[in-house]
C-alpha cells in the first residue's frame, strides 16, 4: 500500500479551516482512494486539527533554521512519517482500503509535534503553543490590515508570505523584535489593531482628480517648482506605467490609494499598491515611498518618479515596479 508523505506535505498545499471544521494541509478533492491516512484526515476534523497543530510547530522551526536548513528539516519530517504507518490496519482480504485509526494518528502526531516543539523557545514557542483558531484569527488580521494580499485565505499556517507580513508589521508598529514570530505580547497588540481607514472613492476625489484652484507650486518661493521644473501633472495612479522607468524625474499629483483597497506595506514609509483597470484583469504595481516619515495612504500628494524598485512576487516572478517618492502632501 502506497503511503502519502503527510508530514512532508506541510511545505506544499495550504490548509483550510472553517469554524470548528478542520481540513488537512492538502487538497481533499484529489483522489486519495489508495491512501488510508489521507482518507481518514479528510473525514475526521479532530485528526486534521492535530495535523495543523504540527504544521504550526514545523513552520516555526522552519523559520528558525532558515533556508539553509529547510532541506534537512524536510527530510527529518519524511522520516518521522514512518511512525504513522502503525495507525493503519493490515490490508483487508477483500481488497478494500484498510482503515486508519484517528486516535492512534492523533497520539503519534502529538508525539512528533512535541519532539519538534522541544527545539523552540521564546516567542517561537509562545506562537507554537497558541490554539489553531487564534492563529487563523491573527492571520486574518494581517489580511485586514493590508500586510497580506486581499483575497488571501487565513489557514493558520505561517509560510514565507505570512512571516514577511509579521516582520513588516513588527517594524511598522515599533515592536521590540521583528523576528517574524507572534509573541504573546504581539498577539495582544495585533488583536486590538485597527485597519487603516480605506479611502472612500465615492466621497473622496477620484484618483485622477485635478484641483480646480490655482496650480500647485505656483509661488516662486515654492521648492516644488525647482524640483519638478514646472507644474506637477495629475495622474491616475492605478493605471501604472507600461515602462517602469517612464516616471523617473517627472512629477505628478496623485491620490495614494487603490480603487479596490489592494495594498501591502513594505515598511512604515513604503506601500506597494496593486490595482487594475475596471475592464481589465491586468494588474499594475506602483510603489510609493515617503522619505520623511510614515506614508499617508488615502492622501493627495505631489510625487516624483525615482529609480524603480525590483522585488520578487509570491509567484517567484521578478517585478520592476515604478516608484514614486512623496515631495509633499496637498492639504
Amino acid at each position: 500500500m502506497k503511503q502519502i508523505l503527510l508530514l512532508a506535505a506541510v511545505i506544499a498545499a495550504p490548509s483550510v479551516a472553517w469554524a470548528q471544521e478542520y481540513k488537512p494541509d492538502f487538497n481533499c478533492s484529489a483522489d486519495h482512494s489508495k491512501d488510508s491516512i489521507a482518507t481518514m484526515l479528510c473525514q475526521n476534523s479532530e485528526a486534521a486539527k492535530h495535523e495543523l497543530v504540527f504544521d504550526q510547530t514545523y513552520y516555526a522551526l522552519r523559520q528558525i533554521v532558515g533556508k539553509a536548513g529547510w532541506k534537512a528539516l524536510r527530510q527529518e519530517a519524511i522520516a518521522d512519517d514512518d511512525a504513522l504507518k502503525a495507525c493503519v490496519a493490515p490490508d483487508a482480504m477483500d481488497g478494500t482500503l484498510p482503515k486508519a485509526d484517528p486516535q492512534c494518528y492523533i497520539s503519534k502526531m502529538d508525539e512528533i509535534t512535541q519532539k519538534y516543539k522541544a527545539r523552540l523557545s521564546g516567542s517561537a514557542l509562545e506562537e507554537a503553543n497558541r490554539p489553531i483558531d487564534q492563529h487563523i484569527a491573527l492571520q486574518q488580521k494581517f489580511i485586514d490590515l493590508g500586510y497580506l494580499p486581499a483575497g488571501s485565505i487565513a489557514d493558520g499556517v505561517y509560510g514565507e508570505g505570512t512571516r514577511e507580513a509579521i516582520s513588516t508589521w513588527q517594524r511598522v508598529s515599533h515592536r521590540p523584535s521583528d523576528d517574524g514570530f507572534i509573541s504573546d505580547a504581539d498577539a495582544v497588540v495585533l488583536s486590538g489593531a485597527n485597519a487603516p481607514q480605506q479611502a472612500q472613492i465615492s466621497s473622496a476625489p477620484p484618483v485622477n482628480y485635478a484641483p480646480p484652484q490655482q496650480p500647485v507650486a505656483s509661488a516662486p518661493a515654492d521648492p516644488i517648482s525647482g524640483i519638478c521644473h514646472g507644474q506637477p501633472q495629475p495622474m491616475n495612479l492605478i493605471i501604472g506605467f507600461n515602462d517602469p522607468y517612464a516616471a523617473k524625474g517627472k512629477c505628478y499629483e496623485v491620490l495614494i490609494a487603490s480603487r479596490f483597497g489592494r495594498r501591502q506595506w513594505i515598511d512604515e514609509n513604503t506601500v506597494l499598491i496593486i490595482d487594475s483597470l475596471p475592464s481589465s484583469s491586468e494588474a499594475y504595481e506602483t510603489i510609493v515611498q515617503d522619505p520623511n516619515g510614515h506614508i499617508q495612504y488615502g492622501k493627495i500628494a505631489i510625487v516624483i518618479g525615482v529609480d524603480p524598485i525590483k522585488y520578487t512576487a509570491a509567484s517567484g516572478e521578478m517585478i520592476v515596479a515604478p516608484t514614486l517618492e512623496v515631495i509633499k502632501y496637498v492639504n
